[in-house]
């Protein structure tokens, strides 16, 4: 049981781990954008410090909205911003709290008859934008030494900010899952093969320890009855295999199941004492199973009406059948045929002639014609 659950173990944690490598790549991968948002406020200026507005990279795409109202974006040395605000109330971007918000820091005017010009008529920024409603400029800052302002035009809200960078993600558990999926893979086809293998009958040709014969009933008449020649042997076939696996399960290992019907053939010498058994019991090695036919001595000695029958039974069809009462081995008078054969000139040979006369070895050499032996042989 435990060399086919953990092939299946194996190839079930290898699908997982190439599954959850590939998800880790792409589904679950992290985002190669960061997007963050300022909202507007009441303030009229928004500013950001050297750095700031290329935190994550180089390059920022700035997009810049206000409903119906002038946009105006720059850059600059970071004392000419602060100057230009300088007494009005403004927000200060100071970074990222995270990858979703902006860390965004108020300051109050500490002048309130301080107003802001309109700063698309001022001459200190370096580069700029405007436009009506929504701006996109996307800045490069590769040295982060210019600071960076947001305005309409001095006397409105300043417009609400979205800064999006690009950035490398990267997905470092996806190769790692998905290689050891591989791995797990090839471990449970190597242990498939090898749970297979071990469940292969072990041949004893070798030597190595005997083989256990099972024997399972053969089917009864009831439960035979009904079923073709095909049917009754695939449900022995079954039994088989059940008893097989049973023999298994209890740790045998060098085991053959048949039916009880099927005789085994003998490969294995008998001994003169076991021909002599099986042969009186009806079993003969090579043949198998030979009728034991009572001889003429065992019928005369018994004398039984079983006896008889039973010789009767092995009697051919159309031979006559026997009873104690029959001479089985009656004498007959020759002298008839004895005149017959003489009449037809046939040679009579009587009780006292010898049939097998004795001859010289010159007699039988002559008669046969064999050369007469030289000195020095055998006779």
């Amino acid at each position: 049981m435990t060399r086919r659950i953990v092939p299946l173990v194996l190839a079930l944690l290898g699908v997982l781990a190439i599954v959850a490598g590939i998800l880790a790549g792409t589904v679950l991968r992290e985002s190669d954008t960061v997007s963050v948002m300022a909202p507007a406020g009441s303030e009229t200026a928004v500013i950001a410090g050297p750095g700031v507005i290329s935190q994550v990279n180089d390059e920022v795409k700035i997009t810049a909205k206000a409903d119906g109202a002038p946009v105006f974006l720059a850059l600059a040395p970071m004392s000419d911003i602060e100057a230009f605000v300088e007494g009005s109330a403004y927000r200060k971007i100071e970074g990222l709290l995270d990858w979703e918000n902006l860390k965004v820091t108020p300051v109050a005017a500490t002048d309130a008859e301080v107003t802001l010009p309109n700063p698309a008529g001022a001459d200190l920024f370096l580069d700029k934008r405007s436009g009506e409603g929504e701006v996109s400029w996307a800045v490069t800052d590769p040295d982060h030494q210019l600071g960076f302002i947001a305005m309409s035009d001095g006397e409105k809200p300043a417009p609400a900010l979205t800064l999006t960078w690009s950035k490398d993600s990267k997905a470092p558990a996806m190769w790692p899952l998905i290689i050891s999926g591989i791995v797990l893979l090839a471990l449970a086809a190597i242990a498939a093969l090898w749970a297979r293998s071990a469940n292969r009958p072990r041949s004893v040709a070798s030597g190595k320890g005997n083989t256990e014969v099972i024997y399972v009933p053969a089917l009864s008449a009831e439960e035979a009855e009904g079923l073709t020649r095909r049917e009754i042997r695939d449900r022995e076939r079954e039994r088989e295999r059940e008893a097989l696996a049973e023999a298994r399960r209890s740790g045998l290992r060098n085991v053959s199941v048949v039916t009880s019907h099927e005789i085994p053939v003998i490969d294995e010498p008998l001994l003169e004492q076991d021909i002599e058994r099986l042969t009186g019991s009806g079993m003969a090695a090579g043949s198998m199973i030979v009728p034991a036919a009572p001889t003429a001595e065992q019928i005369r000695a018994e004398g039984a009406d079983d006896a008889f029958d039973e010789a009767n039974k092995w009697a051919p069809k159309n031979a006559a059948s026997i009873s104690p009462a029959d001479d089985l081995w009656p004498e007959t008078d020759t002298s008839e045929a004895e005149s017959d054969a003489e009449s037809k000139g046939m040679p009579v040979v009587a009780e006292d002639d010898a049939l097998w006369p004795e001859t010289s070895e010159e007699d039988w050499r002559d008669q046969w014609d064999f050369p007469a032996p030289k000195k020095g042989d055998d006779a």
